[in-house]
């Protein structure tokens, strides 16, 4: 992949493709040839009255577009034959960057250090020079870094405006003083470039990591728990914080947070056996605090009444939900605000009270029953195919389930006591319990909605909300031929599903606003998926999860194409705008989230081992070796230890990314922008899914 490099030592004038937000050179005597003509002129003017003139081929762009394609392919060779050829005739500072760009991206930092000089000698460009800065670091040349990114500082602080690339291309010129200070043993200066860093975006919970390891390697651990809860504070995905305040808290001999640290932690990665086990050991220096937190529980259990609702009344259409809310319990906890039957079949073999509660176990194909009322145990044999029904005598009496843990395995895991309207159904399973909820559909929303997007974003929002999350489950009824007894869990992997605590005004007026109503191609529902942020721009459901394309849920840009800035436009980006895009801060209605761009650190081992092979044309990675191990499609997202998303790239033992979720349909932060911006609701469905909307019940 080695190549030798063209020297260019005059400044060249010419055409530029890619700049962005840069002002353009100036044009000398001879102006250029506007496009579309046969050739277009490039004037180099020289010490004396005579110019030079290179002639930049018609075919410019379309060369530079198959170089983009090679680079996205895999093809880095032939990428990087195209932009020598490029240079070699047109002496093109854009080029020179592209080249640079993709030297840098594939590991080969002295080749990118030379051919980001050239282009620099060309024209000056903070951007470029940022990374210039970065490879000199990655090649240890920490003074040369120093001083490039010194130079970054002062270009910015002349700016007249400061847009979003701008603050960012900041924020990583601080940041990588910083890290250039740490290896320097400049500790001090190294944490006041972090404290810089932080007064520009507080939210960057990598930084208060490393603050955080600073002051704990210093031995000033109240400082150090201070950063780790900032890390959480600020993206609960830095879960690591908590083990580090768990260790922090056992050397303080506070084992009661200890315990609650690896307690959370013990949710996120419950096939931990090291965390496990210090649970286990924490526990038993805490067992008081246990034991009192326990029976504070207990107290706070009797005293809370359940829930009632208001539900319904005419729902004879509404198709019926079965959502699965536990498996493989020993036992469960149940309590309901009003009287309810307990129905084995057509038979009703028990009654609870309200507020009673009812403690259910397994045995084999048995189901224990024991009342706190009566104090006495009900056995109910329970063939493999039977299932108990709880069923409320009236529809506003809900039930209360105890600690029931949801979204085992995500950084936001938790377990909660939880309350759900409809009827319980309960099913012994190999000595272990089943619990079902049965709702209907728009009831079902109505916690669907909030416990996906919010309640706080604006009414059209979450009206898209409910449409796409109604259209996603009628979509399924449809395939199944209009039966509901499909599997459908209470987690993100089919829809968040928190029960009626979450339920809120906003929400459920959403919810009844667009009752019945699906995404709809006019033919069938749209599977109209939906996941977090975009970080600017979605996928192609083929490139996510493969199988066929599908008109309604291919990439769009999340931002108005008249609004954004010409080197964002035209995708597939080259290789240089899309390390702009992926680094900076591009307009889009979703930037305003914090998981808009992100960024951390791999373990050294991993950095030398992972290749990003190719991506779509929409800027995600499709394809990636760790070591022997290659990743295809959404699976790049697990191939190293926190990616939010797919849309990433990696540097040295840097990675740069994009967004928080799979890609696919409506971008939830965007339809948040999209509303504040006065869209409405089926202009948000239209933007993410190319269809209208239809009335299927209601």
């Amino acid at each position: 992949m080695k190549t030798l490099f063209l020297g260019v030592t005059v400044y060249i004038i010419f055409f530029s493709i890619g700049t962005c937000g840069m002002a353009p050179a100036k044009a000398t005597e001879k102006e250029l040839t506007p496009a579309g003509k046969k050739e277009q002129s490039a004037v180099v003017s020289s010490a004396s009255s005579d110019k030079i003139v290179l002639s930049i081929p018609a075919d410019f762009t379309k060369r530079m577009r198959e170089a983009t394609f090679d680079y996205y392919s895999g093809n880095f060779t032939g990428a990087i034959d195209k932009y020598l050829s490029l240079i070699k005739s047109t002496g093109s500072e854009t080029a020179l960057a592209n080249l640079a760009t993709v030297y840098k991206d594939t590991g080969f930092y002295s080749d990118a250090v030379r051919n980001y000089e050239a282009a620099l000698r060309i024209k000056e460009d903070s951007f470029w020079r940022l990374n210039l800065g970065y490879c000199r670091f990655y090649m240890k040349d920490f003074n040369g870094a120093e001083a490039d990114l010194e130079n970054v500082l002062n270009a910015q602080a002349i700016l007249s405006e400061r847009d979003a690339d701008a603050l960012k291309v900041e924020i990583l010129a601080l940041f990588g003083l910083g890290l250039i200070a740490s290896e320097k043993k400049e500790d001090i200066r190294s944490v006041a470039m972090y404290k810089k860093v932080l007064e520009l975006d507080i939210r960057l919970s990598q930084v208060h990591l490393l603050l955080g390891d600073y002051y704990l390697g210093a031995g000033d651990i109240e400082k150090a728990l201070v950063c780790y809860r900032d890390t959480v504070k600020y993206d609960k995905s830095y879960y690591k914080a908590n083990l580090k305040m768990a260790e922090i808290y056992n050397r303080k001999g506070k084992y009661a947070e200890a315990f609650e640290n690896y307690k959370k932690v013990s949710y996120i990665e419950p096939g931990n056996k090291e965390v496990q086990k210090k649970l286990g050991e924490t526990a038993s220096k805490a067992a008081g605090y246990i034991k009192t937190s326990e029976a504070e529980k207990e107290i706070i259990r009797k005293k809370t009444k359940s829930l009632t609702v208001d539900f319904i009344k005419d729902a004879v259409a509404i198709p019926l939900l079965e959502v699965e809310l536990v498996k493989g319990a020993e036992y469960l906890r149940v309590k309901c605000a009003g009287k309810y039957n307990i129905y084995y079949g057509q038979q009703i073999v028990g009654k609870g009270e309200p507020e009673e509660e009812l403690r259910i176990a397994a045995g084999g194909a048995l189901i224990y029953l024991k009342s706190s009322v009566a104090l006495k145990s009900t056995e109910i044999t329970v063939k493999s195919s039977g299932i108990l029904y709880l069923v409320p005598e009236l529809k506003s009496a809900a039930f209360t389930v105890f600690d029931i843990t949801m979204d085992r395995g995500y950084f936001w895991a938790n377990e909660k006591d939880r309350s759900y309207r409809g009827v319980i159904k309960i099913a012994a399973e190999t000595g272990r319990l089943r619990l079902i909820n049965e709702i209907n559909l728009e009831e079902y929303l109505y916690s669907v909605v909030p416990s996906e997007i919010g309640s706080g974003a604006n009414i059209e929002a979450l009206k898209a909300q409910a449409v796409v999350a109604r259209s996603y489950i009628y979509r399924k009824i449809e395939k199944n031929g209009g039966r509901t007894d499909f599997h459908l869990c209470a987690d993100v992997h089919c829809q968040a599903y928190a029960g009626i605590q979450t339920e809120q005004e906003s929400t459920t007026k959403a919810v009844d606003l667009t009752r019945g109503e699906v995404a709809s191609d006019g033919e069938t529902t749209v599977p109209a998926y939906f996941f977090s942020s975009c970080g600017g721009r979605t996928a192609d459901v083929s490139e996510v999860w493969g199988g066929d394309k599908c008109k309604n849920l291919s990439g769009v840009g999340d931002y108005e194409e008249v609004e954004q800035k010409e080197c964002y436009k035209d995708w597939p980006l080259t290789p240089e705008n899309l390390d702009r895009w992926i680094k900076l801060s591009p307009g889009a209605y979703c930037s305003k989230y914090g998981a808009y761009r992100w960024f951390h650190f791999i373990k050294p081992e991993e950095a030398g081992a992972f290749k990003i092979i190719k991506r779509d044309t929409n800027g995600y990675v499709r394809e990636s070796r760790l070591g022997a191990k290659t990743y295809l499609l959404d699976l790049n997202r697990g191939a190293l230890f926190g990616l939010r998303s797919s849309f990433f790239k990696v540097e040295n033992n840097l990675v740069f990314g994009c967004g928080w979720g799979h890609g696919v349909g409506m971008c939830q932060e965007g339809a948040k922008g999209m509303a504040a911006a006065k869209k409405n609701y089926k202009e948000i469905i239209t933007r993410y899914y190319k269809c209208s909307t239809k009335k299927v019940y209601g």
